[in-house]
């Protein structure tokens, strides 16, 4: 998880969270929405953590790849619904607002609402 303060784009973010994710738990797949297509992401994915971008295709190499084989992969992407419906239910239940006012303190109420939706998600029945 990034907290940063926007608007700016995602993407600056995107190899040092991976880093990260991938030190903590490897894993194979990415799945990834548009704002992340572009040639130098999927081949950081590829040949430095060895992992699949499944990112909505446009040009490029790796995409052209993607493009080529996006029926069967499209399935897989669909998958993606559910950090959104993550995302969508942590607003809905531990509010879309911060109660905090200084950066510090906005930052730690986002990294614990996170911690919170992740106990309530696994203590689910």
């Amino acid at each position: 998880m990034v907290v940063d303060r926007g608007p700016k784009p995602d993407d600056l973010e995107f190899r040092p969270l991976l880093k990260a994710a991938c030190r903590r738990h490897p894993f194979r797949t990415l799945l990834a929405d548009c704002g992340y297509d572009a040639e130098h992401h999927h081949r950081f994915l590829n040949d430095t953590l060895g992992v699949i971008g499944i990112i909505p295709p446009t040009r490029g190499l790796h995409r052209r790849f993607l493009h080529q084989h996006w029926p069967r992969i499209k399935p897989l992407y669909g998958q993606r619904w559910q950090s959104e419906s993550y995302l969508s239910m942590s607003k809905r239940l531990l509010d879309s607002f911060l109660r905090s006012r200084k950066r510090a303190n906005r930052d730690r109420e986002l990294h614990l609402r996170n911690i919170t939706m992740n106990l309530m998600v696994a203590a689910d029945p």
